[in-house]
């Protein structure tokens, strides 16, 4: 690779290194915060300028002690140049600063006595004694040249406290780039190697470029919030997922084979190819936002110069952004049109966002009494209606001229049966299918083996007519679909002519549990797995049970549409994004955030999620 493709993928690296600067600032302000740094560094600066004995006093003074924060006791980070020099006047003068105010003499008198003292420092003395004689000995003007003392020496502070921050800011930067494996090399080769990525990340740095200034914390976080390091964190990640991340499919360490000094070798090798990179990724973000975009923006405008950069159209995302809708035909729709079932896209079997909103409205209208769902059926321009099987299943069917979708229901508050079915975790083989092997969860299976004579009465005249079959459901509704989809498309339902598979449109779950073994996962991935779309709204606990334990070897498959903490869609992400998304390290917000466990979970905030994505 060669000239501009070269550039191109330095420019991209350079994103991410400003972007991902931006989390090593939050936590080393969090810690600097934790630790009163800069009170601290201040605090040093006035030793250095006072003595330690006249020092201690000033800060033991009602005046600095007024900018001491009660709780912790710990020195002010800031001190306001008045109220320093008020400060020292008054311990200078015994507290007599504002009687020697009227009294030139007196106010002379007093201090050329406290310079004098044998305690005091030669520097201070030489250059107090200095500003006594230049300010005619009168207190204010006094006041006003250890003012501009003071802030001379408080201009050198920052430096101060870079230095001392360099070091804590690489270690975090190691820290980070270990954890979300931001891999400097392995960067590089993907932008080099991948056009398209490259691409992708050269237009977001190209917008990005635009901007006047640097991004700040302030910008990332919303406003009336706390700027947390994990809500930084989270925002950060998200706009670079393609590029870090622990790769679950990686081969393993051991992959060559051969004797065990190869292993330990290429073990070694490999171990010290990811440090090297760390530690390149951790120079880089420890030199912070502005210096990263300063030379984006220098880079951005040689590129520009050598050949017309990629734009963004106007109200467009960017490539590879997550706001916008993944639609296989491209249309789009106006809010009118998302109120009328005809804006169902049911030729799109790839994942959209207009068919989500409509499926999970079924699925949210499966809770409702039957004369609400006919009703309601009516506005939207369909037909269908409310049904039961046994065990307590409902469900309900949709049918417009080319499509019928099933929704069923999910656990009911109050409704035991639909608990006992919950229950009911241990795995079975189902009767429909010979796969050796192959288990689902018991309770799930019970509900829908009781249910079937009424859902393939119900399918009948869509499976006879092969109109495609849409299934969908939250919660308990959404294992029952996953399961009825496997049972569709392995077996069948009964028709007047036999058996009979019917033509199976997509899949789409809500807050779904997991249904069954690694058996199951696998045969339904190699039969409707590119058409099942599992949504998971951030901190929703029902996805993630039953638990994948030993004894109970569950599994999830599916794409997972997943909500995270600020309401963004993305599509697939990572385990490891999943569950830095629900990474909380404020101890302040713990409670509320194992609430969300719970809310997070309504069906009702699964709609308005995705009609928030929407015109």
């Amino acid at each position: 690779m060669f000239g501009l493709d070269m550039i191109d993928a330095f420019i991209g690296l350079i994103f991410v290194y400003l972007t991902l600067s931006l989390i090593v600032t939050a936590f080393g302000e969090a810690i600097a915060q934790a630790q009163n740094l800069r009170g601290d560094t201040l605090k040093k600066a006035v030793s250095n300028l006072l003595g330690e004995a006249l020092s201690k006093e000033v800060y033991d003074s009602h005046h600095i002690q007024a900018l001491t924060t009660r709780a912790n006791k710990k020195p002010p980070s800031y001190i306001p140049d008045r109220v320093f020099s008020t400060a020292l006047v008054d311990c200078l003068l015994d507290g007599k600063a504002q009687e020697s105010r009227a009294n030139p003499a007196k106010f002379g008198t007093l201090l050329e006595s406290a310079l004098n003292k044998p305690a005091t420092d030669p520097k201070l003395k030489a250059a107090l004694s200095a500003f006594r004689e230049s300010s005619n000995f009168n207190v204010d003007t006094f006041i006003v040249s250890v003012n501009q003392w003071f802030n001379d020496a408080a201009d050198r502070l920052p430096g101060n406290f870079k230095r001392k921050m360099s070091k804590r800011l690489f270690l975090i930067g190691f820290l980070v780039a270990a954890a979300l494996n931001a891999n400097s090399i392995n960067m590089y080769n993907q932008l080099t190697d991948n056009p398209e990525l490259r691409n992708e990340y050269l237009t977001k740095a190209t917008e990005l470029a635009k901007e006047d200034k640097a991004p700040s914390l302030e910008g990332i976080c919303e406003p009336g919030t706390t700027c947390t390091p994990s809500m930084v964190a989270k925002r950060q990640a998200l706009a670079v997922l393609p590029l870090i991340g622990w790769n679950r499919n990686a081969p393993p360490l051991t992959r060559l084979g051969g004797a065990k000094i190869q292993h330990k070798l290429e073990y070694l090798l490999m171990g010290a190819y990811a440090l090297v990179g760390w530690l390149l990724t951790a120079a880089a973000l420890s030199l912070g936002a502005p210096f990263w975009f300063d030379l984006l923006q220098k880079l951005v405008k040689v590129r520009g110069s050598l050949k017309p950069l990629p734009s963004t159209a106007a109200g467009q995302p960017p490539p590879g952004g997550v706001t916008g809708d993944v639609i296989t035909t491209g249309v789009q729709v106006t809010p009118t049109e998302l109120e009328n079932f005809t804006s169902f896209k049911h030729a799109s079997l790839g994942f959209s966002k207009i068919n989500a909103l409509w499926l999970a409205r079924a699925s949210d209208l499966a809770y409702q009494e039957k004369e609400v769902v006919e009703a309601r059926l009516r506005e939207w321009g369909v037909t269908g209606s409310l049904h039961s099987g046994g065990q307590g299943t409902q469900f309900i069917t949709l049918e417009s001229p080319r499509v019928m979708v099933v929704a069923f229901r999910g656990t009911e508050t109050g409704a035991f049966e639909d608990f006992i079915t919950d229950a009911k975790a241990k795995l079975i083989e189902p009767g429909w299918t010979a796969v050796t092997g192959l288990e689902v969860h018991t309770g799930f299976h019970d509900a829908l083996e009781s249910s079937w004579s009424v859902v393939e009465q119900v399918l009948e005249g869509a499976v006879t007519a092969d109109k495609p079959i849409w299934l969908c459901g939250h919660s308990l509704g959404g294992a029952l679909a996953v399961l009825t989809a496997h049972r569709l498309a392995t077996h069948g339902v009964s028709v007047s002519g036999g058996l009979k598979k019917p033509m199976l449109g997509a899949l789409y779950t809500y807050g779904q549990p997991r249904c069954g073994n690694e058996a199951f996962v696998d045969e339904l991935e190699s039969t409707i797995g590119n058409r099942y779309y599992r949504s998971v709204n951030n901190r929703d606990v029902v996805p993630l049970v039953p638990p994948p334990i030993s004894a109970l070897p569950y599994r999830h498959t599916g794409q997972v549409a997943y909500f995270n903490e600020f309401g963004d869609f993305i599509l697939d992400p990572p385990l490891w994004y999943r569950a830095l998304d629900k990474l909380e390290l404020s101890t302040d917000q713990v409670s509320a955030k194992l609430k969300e466990t719970v809310s997070d979970h309504s069906m009702n905030g699964y709609v308005q999620l995705y009609r928030k994505l929407l015109p």
